[in-house]
């Protein structure tokens, strides 16, 4: 397999900032189906609010909207011409149907399956704005996977502000800083364009955790987890997460495929 990219080593590199909420992520109830067929995620319906954090948090008021398929910890996700969209960018908790604000500047949606493990997932996207309030340089769109609560993932970032692709994990009690940077590459922003991007993720027989990522056919980054500061990578499997950060996009669809 050809890997690109900056591959770290034992030490790794810690990266500043908060990336996601720092409370523990809850996940609805909801009955499970284990299958090893592909599953696409798609957005037709009607237009209008798909879920919120509100639905998540109150789960016992029958106004809240829910989703089928997916759980949302902040922010707001709404159907628009088939897509999925972030709605307007705010930093306001939403009320229960996301009319007055979203809390999309904090965006974290979440599928209700959380059996994924090996896995090719294809997002197609399109970054439409950046909100500059409370600006970071890795404000954007990301990819987490075997995500089990907001201290444990993989981060696969898309479009940063900073023109970055970075891979990275998050576990807690690493230092003051939880989240580990395995490898970074450039990736040129292209706003308002749809893109694709697919990410794999598998465990390799020697104990190390492979992932590579493409972005519209090109091989961006290639990356080899062997576990850093005598933390092994993370094995357990966990649900499959879209993250933004003062970033304003659509989704057209979330295809897995289990390897």
């Amino acid at each position: 397999m050809n890997r690109v990219g900056v591959l770290l080593g034992v030490a790794g590199v810690l990266v500043t900032g908060t990336l996601l909420s720092a409370g523990v992520m809850l996940r609805d109830p909801a009955t499970q189906e284990r299958s090893d067929q592909p599953v696409t995620y798609g957005f037709d319906g009607r237009a209008g609010l798909m879920t919120n954090e509100y639905a998540h948090w109150n789960p016992s008021d029958p106004k809240r909207t829910a989703a089928r398929d997916w759980v949302m910890t902040s922010g707001s996700v709404f159907r628009r011409d088939g897509h999925a969209w972030t709605g307007e960018l705010d930093d306001i908790s939403p009320d229960v149907a996301s009319e007055r604000s979203t809390n999309s500047a904090v965006f974290r949606l979440f599928t209700r399956r959380s059996d994924w493990r090996n896995t090719s997932v294809t997002i197609r996207y399109r970054v439409l704005s950046r909100r500059d309030q409370d600006a970071h340089d890795y404000d954007g769109l990301h990819l987490l996977l075997r995500a089990r609560q907001s201290t444990h993932f993989y981060s696969v970032s898309l479009d940063r502000r900073d023109g970055e692709a970075v891979v990275k994990r998050k576990l807690p009690g690493v230092d003051d800083d939880p989240y580990e940077t395995l490898a970074a590459a450039p990736l040129v922003n292209q706003m308002g364009r749809w893109r694709t991007a697919v990410v794999r993720l598998e465990d390799l027989s020697s104990g190390a955790v492979a992932i590579d990522v493409s972005v519209d056919g090109q091989q961006v980054l290639g990356v080899l987890d062997h576990g850093l500061g005598g933390r092994g990578p993370l094995r357990d499997e966990g649900q499959i997460g879209v993250r933004g950060d003062n970033t304003e996009f659509e989704l057209s669809s979330v295809e897995v495929a289990p390897l």
